[in-house]
C-alpha cells in the first residue's frame, strides 16, 4: 500500500502518527500485508485523540449523540416499544446536553457539528417510529 492509499485510509493528519507505527513495528516484512499495521497505527491514534478531549460540555454533547445514534441504530434494527423507548429517553438526554454544549465551546466550535448530527438522529428516530408503527397493523 503506498503513501497516496495510506493517506485516504486514515487521513493526512494521522499520517505521521502511522508511519511511526509502521517504521517500528518488529515483524514488517516487505512482501506482508500491512492491514495489521495499519489497525495497530489507527488504533494508537484514537488514543491519542482520546487523550487529546478535555471532557467539555461540547464533547459531553456529542457522546451523548454518539449514544443516541446506537440507540436509534437499534430501533431501527428491532423496532418495537421497548426499543423506541430507549431511543426517546436517549433523544431527551442528547437535546439537554446539546443545549448546555455552547455553554464550554470555545468559539462556538464543535455546537454546529452536533446540532447537525442530533437533527440527524432525530430523522433516523422518526424513520424508526414508522416502522414500529407498521410492524404493529
Amino acid at each position: 500500500m503506498g503513501r497516496p492509499a495510506l493517506t485516504r485510509l486514515i487521513g493526512p493528519l494521522c499520517l505521521a502518527q502511522a508511519r511511526l507505527c509502521i517504521r517500528y513495528a518488529p515483524s514488517i516484512h516487505p512482501k506482508e500485508d500491512w492491514t495489521v499495521t495499519l489497525k495497530g497505527a489507527v488504533d494508537k491514534m484514537k488514543h491519542y485523540e482520546s487523550s487529546l478531549r478535555t471532557n467539555s460540555t461540547v464533547d459531553q454533547a456529542q457522546d451523548a449523540v454518539t449514544r443516541l445514534h446506537n440507540s436509534v441504530s437499534q430501533a431501527l434494527s428491532h423496532p418495537n416499544d421497548q426499543t423506541l423507548s430507549q431511543a426517546e429517553n436517549s433523544l431527551q438526554h442528547a437535546e439537554e446536553a446539546v443545549s448546555h454544549a455552547p455553554e464550554g465551546s470555545v468559539g462556538g466550535h464543535g455546537v454546529d457539528l452536533t446540532e447537525d448530527r442530533l437533527a440527524e438522529e432525530k430523522q433516523r428516530l422518526a424513520t424508526a417510529e414508522a416502522a414500529n408503527s407498521e410492524n404493529k397493523q
